[in-house]
Order: C-alpha cells, then sequence, then structure tokens
C-alpha cells in the first residue's frame, strides 16, 4: 500500500513538472510572439516616419525650387543663372526669358527618385482639362474627355449638368443638372455651391463616379480643379494629345522628342510629329504653368499623396500656396507593368532628380 502510495506521489510530481514545463513553455513563446510583434510594429513605425521625413523633405525642396528658380520651355530650372545683364539688354518680354537651359526639371508626370527611397513626379496642370465649369468657362474639352472614357454623350451632358449644379451660387437646377433636393432623397450631402478645391471631390458630384466605374481613379489623373486646357506640347498627357486626335505614332515622337529637348513653337511640333494642327481654335501654351501637382509615393505602397501647389505670381500669400492634400490608391495595374501616368515605361534605374544635384 505504501509502495503504490509512493508511485502515485511520484506520478503527480512527474505530471505536476511537466505542466510546468509546458506552461514555461507557453509563457516563453507568448513572450516571443509578443516580443515579435511589437518589433515588427517598431519597424514598421519607424520605416513609416522615414518615408515621412523623405517625402516632406522632397516636397520642401522642390517648393524652394518653385520659389526661386524660373522656368524655361522645358521646366522649371534647377540651377541659379548667373548671368550678366547690361543695363540696356534686359527686356522681360524677351524669348530668352524662358529659354532652355538643360538643367530643368520635367513637369511632365516623368517619374524621379526623390529623397531616400521614395519616388515622385510633378504635373504641369496647365495642360490637363478643367473642372471649372460656369459661363465664364467652355465645357467642350471637359465632354470629349468623359466620351473618351465611354460614357454616352447625353450621360455626359447630365453629368456636366450635376457640376455646374454643383459648383454655381443658386439653388436652382440646369438642363439635367442637379440641386439639393436630388442628393438629399439619395441620402448625400447638398452641392457646396463653389469651385471643386482637389479633384477627388468630383466623388461628391451626383452620378460622376457611377458613370466613370472603374475609370473614375483614371479620369482623375487627366483633370485639374483649375482652368486647364493650355495644350501645352512639353507637357501634355497621353490622353490629353488623343484629345487632339493625334494618332499614336505622332505622339510616340512627340514623347520621344521632349524626353530630352522641349517645343517652343507649334511649327516645330508639327516637323516633329509629322502632322498639321491647326491653332486656329486651340489655345496653345509652350511656357509651363503656375499650377503644379506633385506626387509621391513609396515603390512598395499602394498608395500615393497628391499635393496641389502654385507659385507667384498667383498664390497671393508666399512664393506658393498648397491647395490641397489628397492621399489616393495607386493604380494597381501600373503598379505591376512598370509605367507612369502617360502610360510611358520607366526605365530599369529611375532617372535621378535635378533635386539631388
Amino acid at each position: 500500500m505504501k509502495q503504490f502510495s509512493r508511485r502515485q506521489s511520484e506520478g503527480f510530481v512527474l505530471v505536476a513538472c511537466i505542466w510546468v514545463i509546458a506552461a514555461m513553455v507557453v509563457f516563453v513563446g507568448f513572450v516571443a510572439t509578443s516580443a515579435e510583434q511589437t518589433q515588427a510594429m517598431v519597424l514598421r513605425e519607424t520605416s513609416q516616419l522615414a518615408f515621412t521625413l523623405d517625402k516632406r523633405a522632397t516636397e520642401s525642396t522642390f517648393i524652394y525650387l518653385g520659389a526661386t528658380r524660373g522656368v524655361s520651355y522645358a521646366g522649371l530650372k534647377t540651377k541659379v543663372e548667373q548671368r550678366v545683364v547690361k543695363e540696356d539688354e534686359f527686356n522681360p518680354l524677351s524669348g530668352n526669358v524662358y529659354a532652355i537651359t538643360g538643367d530643368e526639371f520635367r513637369l511632365d508626370g516623368r517619374v524621379y527618385q526623390g529623397i531616400g527611397g521614395l519616388e515622385f513626379s510633378v504635373q504641369d496642370t496647365g495642360a490637363l482639362v478643367g473642372l471649372r465649369v460656369d459661363s465664364g468657362f467652355p465645357t467642350y474639352k471637359l465632354e470629349k474627355l468623359l466620351l473618351s472614357y465611354g460614357v454616352s454623350r447625353d450621360e455626359a451632358r447630365r453629368l456636366l449638368g450635376a457640376l455646374i449644379d454643383y459648383v454655381d451660387h443658386d439653388d436652382f437646377p440646369t438642363v439635367d443638372g442637379a440641386e439639393r433636393k436630388a442628393y438629399l432623397r439619395q441620402g448625400g450631402m447638398g452641392p457646396t455651391n463653389r469651385f471643386l478645391v482637389n479633384p477627388g471631390q468630383l466623388r461628391n458630384v451626383l452620378g460622376w463616379e457611377e458613370a466613370l466605374g472603374n475609370e473614375f481613379d483614371r479620369f482623375l489623373e487627366e483633370v485639374t480643379v483649375g482652368v486647364g486646357g493650355r495644350n501645352n506640347f512639353n507637357s501634355l498627357t497621353t490622353k490629353g494629345m488623343t484629345l487632339l486626335e493625334l494618332d499614336a505614332n505622332a505622339i510616340l515622337k512627340i514623347q520621344e522628342y521632349r524626353s530630352k529637348k522641349a517645343f517652343t513653337s507649334l511649327f516645330e511640333v508639327n516637323e516633329v510629329a509629322g502632322t498639321l494642327i491647326d491653332n486656329g481654335q486651340l489655345a496653345i501654351s509652350f511656357i509651363p504653368d503656375t499650377f503644379y501637382r506633385i506626387r509621391l509615393w513609396n515603390p512598395s505602397s499602394r498608395h500615393e499623396e497628391w499635393i496641389g501647389v502654385r507659385f507667384t505670381p498667383v498664390s497671393g500669400f508666399a512664393p506658393w500656396q498648397i491647395d490641397y492634400r489628397l492621399t489616393r490608391q495607386r493604380d494597381l495595374a501600373a503598379l505591376g507593368a512598370g509605367v507612369n501616368e502617360n502610360n510611358a515605361s520607366l526605365d530599369p534605374q529611375t532617372p535621378p532628380t535635378p533635386l539631388l544635384q
């Protein structure tokens, strides 16, 4: 009997030891997992902080250049121009003011390396299609852009009517438009009765996102909340040149030419493209606008930040003014294919930015 009790005691001690060891293993595993999760969180937050600092540094450097350098036909100059001007030589209207210096930061949406591991691009928004649609701004180009995305002509006119009612200063609906009551019936907020402040606000205008469907985000890349429509062949997107009824071959020739040079006249464009563009009904300018869209992203991220900025003399507060900041999802198809917003293939090595020169 005593022997049996002794064996029972030994068995109990053995089981207890096993349970203690198991508990210790679970505890150690929990601590290790917790430490690993904490380490991963710290690394993630450190990486995010580094990206934020790189993003702000890149943005600030570009804005500094925009506020302190001039522009040429090719884009934003990056170096201080050292030139001795005689007393009677300077003429602010001289074409030499916009002469190409070869150090320009291009404003056609091409991708550059930023500070750190960041990538970014800058688009001259004067060459995009404007979303300003009151009586002083024609809508034919915006309608043409909608048609190019497969929207029917009747639907395009309804969308333009809704946009006009969204930004005008009254509550009277236009033909095919929509005012506050139409929004309230669908549980939405009414019109702001002022111009859009960023392209993403177009989502709030009745019918636009539904009509464009999966093409909505691509559509946003072609529009600006400014006036737009300047048809600058040094910064027009592929879609923008398509709206001018240029064929694919002419567009490719224009893009190849401006990748290293810049256009200064319509004659030069026609000569390079092998076509004939009539400027009788086009607003054409070869000088960059003062409104730009900066896009910044981490190559491994699915999101990017858009920054709308304008420079003197348009800005009334400082040498520059930030109009909006917009975070949006990157085009995953473009992310996988390695193309920029102009559907141009990227080089294996993203070109270095003039910011770092």
